[in-house]
């Protein structure tokens, strides 16, 4: 993907008018489905212009990821007092809730976000920064919760097993065919309490070897710190 470059008013709304195109094209035809021609004539902008926002129509697919993650440090960066468990709660109704806003589109591109060796998957080689920016959200989560661990290392493992979590919840979402998503609803509860009642148990070395644990597992996967 190019590197995004300072815009001017003007060049930002016609770069969001080609995305907001791609993103409604997707969701009727397939990722598939759509040219970069499509999208063009979508965003009722020439070719060329599409081509020097988006190199690729993939770099579209990052743009829908950079724009959630972005959307959740936000809401991470101002979380106001809680635990852990009730902070990550409110998070991931709001991920969720924002989430839905582009349903069509993020299934259109689910079968590419969730496959290992694609670069434009959850732990592809073009979504690395989108990661880091996710992984800075679940550490504002964590520190700045009532019952945050005292111990940086702890606060860093949490903050991965966290967005482990999330990314397992955003899984369940894609498979809730209910529109009223109650099985997303109900898994998220479900996490806000393991979380609740997981916390005490951190403050012991089971509890600490445990964590450590999960977080090495998703650093092996390339979600979490510890083993990059």
């Amino acid at each position: 993907m190019k590197e995004r470059v300072a815009l001017t008013p003007k060049s930002e709304r016609s770069r969001e008018r080609i995305l907001q195109a791609a993103l409604s094209l997707f969701a009727e035809r397939g990722f598939q489905g759509t040219t970069m021609r499509d999208i063009a004539g979508r965003a009722e902008v020439s070719l060329g212009l599409t081509y020097r926002y988006f190199a690729r129509k993939e770099d579209l697919a990052v743009a829908l990821y950079e724009e959630m993650s972005e959307a959740l440090l936000f809401q991470a960066q101002n979380l106001y007092g809680g635990t852990i468990g009730e902070r990550f709660g409110v998070l991931m109704r709001a991920s969720i809730e924002h989430l839905e806003a582009h349903r069509g589109a993020f299934l259109a591109l689910a079968a590419r976000a969730f496959d290992p060796a694609d670069d434009i998957g959850v732990l592809g080689s073009a979504t690395a920064t989108i990661r880091e920016r996710a992984r800075a959200g679940m550490s504002a989560l964590v520190d700045g919760a009532d019952d945050a661990p005292a111990g940086p290392q702890e606060r860093a493992d949490l903050a991965d097993a966290l967005y482990t979590a999330d990314l397992l919840l955003v899984l369940i979402w894609t498979q809730d065919k209910d529109p009223e998503r109650r099985a997303t609803h109900d898994a998220i509860a479900a996490a806000v309490e393991l979380v609740g009642a997981a916390r005490p148990l951190l403050a012991t070395f089971f509890g600490a070897s445990t964590l450590a644990r999960v977080a090495g597992v998703a650093g092996r996967l390339g979600i979490g710190r510890r083993a990059e």
